[in-house]
């Protein structure tokens, strides 16, 4: 269950992960842009290139049916499992979710951007 879960936090950190790169190059292009943007881009750019090879190495126990603990590797999608007796589980889908997780740990930190980019712009609406 836990890993369906995850899988969907996936799918829709994607979606939310494309939306909000588009809404931040609008927001770029229509000159709404918050202070020290130069800095904010390249933290951002630096901690996306930064997140995506480390996702990687992310993995977390897991139970399987009979009780015993083993380990995934992917995080939100799983691209392996490795039993408690250390047999790997990988498949032609390893590459996809490998690629997957990549992307969306690569988006992450521009849906934190489109959030501040949002709330500057309210911000400075209001004043």
């Amino acid at each position: 269950m836990l890993i369906l879960v995850l899988a969907a936090l996936g799918l829709l950190l994607l979606v939310i992960g494309v939306l909000s790169v588009r809404y931040v190059f609008k927001a770029q292009r229509t000159g709404h842009i918050p202070p020290r943007w130069g800095v904010l881009r390249a933290v951002v750019i630096g901690t996306s290139l930064s997140l995506a090879p480390i996702s990687l190495f992310a993995r977390y126990p897991y139970r399987d049916s009979e009780g015993k603990l083993g380990h995934v590797i992917g995080l939100p999608f799983l691209a392996a499992y490795f039993d408690s007796a250390g047999h790997d589980y990988v498949g032609g889908i390893t590459l996809f979710a490998t690629v997957g997780n990549a992307v969306v740990w690569l988006l992450i930190p521009w849906i934190l951007l489109a959030v501040y980019v949002r709330l500057s712009q309210r911000n400075t609406v209001g004043a």
